[in-house]
């Protein structure tokens, strides 16, 4: 795992001051949710379903104190929430095994 190279699955949010990032990663979920999927080149465009989105958030300095150990942190966290299902929203504030990780 590479850390600081979101993939095109991954994009990368951060946010400085947030207090409740649960409450952030759950207002997107729900944004996303509100979306749906289209099937591309069909006439009228039919409807195939509703996005969905995995997040995993990390949390300074309880996560890393380092941007590469937040986002090893992060990426273990969304690797959780895939694991978990369809939809799921992985928070941590104190993941002392993850930063060990980084190293």
């Amino acid at each position: 795992m590479q850390p600081g190279c979101p993939g095109i699955n991954s994009p990368l949010l951060v946010t400085a001051g947030r207090d409740d990032v649960d409450d952030l990663a759950r207002h997107i979920q729900r944004e996303i949710g509100t979306l749906a999927a289209h099937a591309a080149g069909h006439a009228g465009r039919p409807t195939i379903g509703r996005l969905t989105v995995s997040i995993g958030a990390a949390v300074h300095p309880g996560d890393g104190k380092t941007l590469d150990a937040l986002m090893l942190a992060a990426d273990v966290l969304l690797l959780a929430a895939k694991n978990a299902g369809r939809d799921r929203v992985c928070v941590s504030r104190q993941a002392p095994d993850i930063e060990s990780l980084a190293s």
